[in-house]
């Protein structure tokens, strides 16, 4: 992969060059794009541009799967097509029979949209659920491991639940996610509209079940709050 602009870097040497980028979707979420680069040379052959390629790289033949059975099971949010708080406690249940029995480790990451009574207040509630639809929509287009899953918890509140991680290693996760979600943008009425998220992070710990790993995570994304909001806190 190219570290610089590949339509830079094929005009100066005229070699192909590709490139893994995040770009803004017209629904306001942002998603992870190849950029392909070829040269175009003119009969001398000089270089006089470059053909340029996207590949949107979100979706999965294994997503879609997963999706079609979801709803088959009742197990995905409507509003949000990630899945629901249902799927995510059996899901749960799941990992702690696996953390119990054969000692693998996962953890969890809690969400909370920062400020959404606001938004809900001052563009009204279809203008919310379009900001949940865009946050759950960066979230799912950029979760990169097949061993990571993702819910809507209820109301704002999404969750990461991430297999065969550690502490360090699900913030990476959580502050990735933050960051993308916080450059994610709305346009209504041209203007523009932006959110932020604060996030609690933890992984399974021995005597846990289901409701204290979440008990903790909500602690810690409340901690974010207190001190600040869009961040991320880990315990």
């Amino acid at each position: 992969m190219s570290e610089r602009c590949p339509l830079t870097a094929t005009m100066t040497d005229g070699k192909p060059h590709e490139a893994s980028v995040f770009m803004l979707h017209r629904d306001g979420h942002r998603v992870p794009v190849t950029v392909k680069v070829m040269p175009i040379r003119d009969e001398e052959g000089k270089i006089i541009g470059g053909i340029e390629t996207f590949t949107d790289n979100s979706k999965n033949f294994q997503l879609q799967e997963q999706i079609a059975e979801l709803e088959k099971l009742s197990l995905i949010d409507e509003l949000t097509r990630s899945g629901n708080r249902r799927y995510a406690n059996i899901t749960l249940d799941t990992k702690f029979n696996e953390f119990n029995r054969y000692d693998w480790p996962f953890g969890v990451i809690l969400f909370d949209i920062d400020n959404f009574k606001a938004v809900n207040d001052n563009y009204g509630h279809d203008i919310g659920d379009d900001v949940l639809k865009m946050v759950a929509r960066t979230i799912m287009a950029n979760i990169r491991s097949p061993q990571s899953l993702f819910f809507r918890w209820g109301g704002e509140e999404f969750v990461i639940l991430g297999t065969n991680v550690n502490a360090l290693q699900l913030y990476d996760i959580a502050e990735r996610m933050r960051n993308l979600v916080a450059s994610s943008m709305l346009t209504q009425k041209g203007r523009e509209l932006s959110v932020t998220v604060s996030a609690g992070v933890t992984v399974a710990q021995p005597g846990d079940n289901s409701e204290t790993i979440m008990r903790r995570a909500d602690e810690l994304m409340y901690l974010s709050k207190k001190t600040g909001k869009n961040r991320s806190s880990v315990g």
